[in-house]
């Protein structure tokens, strides 16, 4: 048994089978094949870093780094502030910018305290194969 390549897929048109298909592997294979392509694509387009902690040290010129592969200059990035850090984001006005490789958390003062982040969601656009149907 062989399985579909699932390395750099991308995301595209599925071709709908008609009534007038003769019944052969290769003609499922090209519908399955790109449906399971348009699965992965849509997969890892979101990737997770999860515990992060911030240290009122580890800020530098008011800023913070969280460097990532996966992020890039276009990238979504959903921060999940932990409950017990919330207010202290709130006071220091803590604002992010995403640069290729990078998430940059700016704040207007630094906060007294670590800052506890659970999760950082990154989402980036789905690469469309927009080959024939």
């Amino acid at each position: 048994m062989a399985y579909f390549e699932t390395i750099n897929a991308r995301y595209g048109p599925v071709r709908k089978l008609e009534s007038t298909d003769w019944n052969h592997a290769d003609v499922f294979n090209a519908t399955l094949g790109q449906m399971v392509a348009n699965s992965e694509a849509v997969r890892s387009s979101t990737s997770r870093i999860k515990n992060i902690r911030i240290s009122k040290g580890d800020w530098s010129n008011n800023q913070f780094r969280i460097e990532n592969e996966n992020i890039q200059e276009d990238s979504l990035c959903d921060v999940y502030y932990a409950n017990a850090s919330k207010e202290m984001v709130l006071d220091a006005n803590i604002d992010g910018a995403t640069v290729d490789g990078a998430l940059i958390l700016t704040c207007d003062s630094v906060p007294g305290k670590e800052i506890v982040i659970d999760c950082v969601e990154i989402r980036n656009e789905v690469s469309v194969n927009a080959g024939a149907v």
